[in-house]
């Protein structure tokens, strides 16, 4: 038998009070373990502390200070592979290609509901460390 495996450690990054309260309770109902961080930099400043504290980053685009593409440039400097969701209320304008590019997973439009936020979730982090299991 083998020994349970640690919580997945969530860094969950939006700006709006709202957001992370439904947020942290969404994934706390999915089994993860979420860090709030109320912006951008807030969210930088815990990766520079400690860049190997978390499995996954969901972090809001628009946010004043540090958008969700600034965070994700910084984080891609200290740890390249950390799985990376980026999401938006402004889908309809937003560019995912570019995200994409730079580095993110995938996106996560809000308003999200619990079986998007876990079937997002379980993509990025099987595509990033395998199946559970391998």
């Amino acid at each position: 038998m083998e020994p349970p495996s640690p919580p997945t450690r969530i860094l969950f990054v939006d700006d709006e009070p709202m957001i992370t309260r439904v947020g942290r309770r969404a994934l706390v109902s999915l089994g993860y373990q979420p860090t709030i961080a109320n912006d951008g930099a807030e969210a930088w400043e815990l990766m520079q502390q400690e860049p190997l504290a978390f499995d996954l980053i969901i972090s809001d685009q628009t946010m004043p200070g540090l958008t969700g593409l600034e965070l994700l440039d910084n984080v891609r400097k200290i740890h390249p592979d950390l799985p990376f969701i980026l999401s938006t209320g402004y889908a309809e304008n937003f560019d995912i290609s570019d995200a994409l590019a730079r580095g993110a997973q995938a996106m996560l439009s809000k308003p999200f509901q619990l079986a998007e936020l876990r079937e997002i979730v379980e993509r990025v982090l099987n595509s990033a460390h395998g199946p559970p299991g391998s």
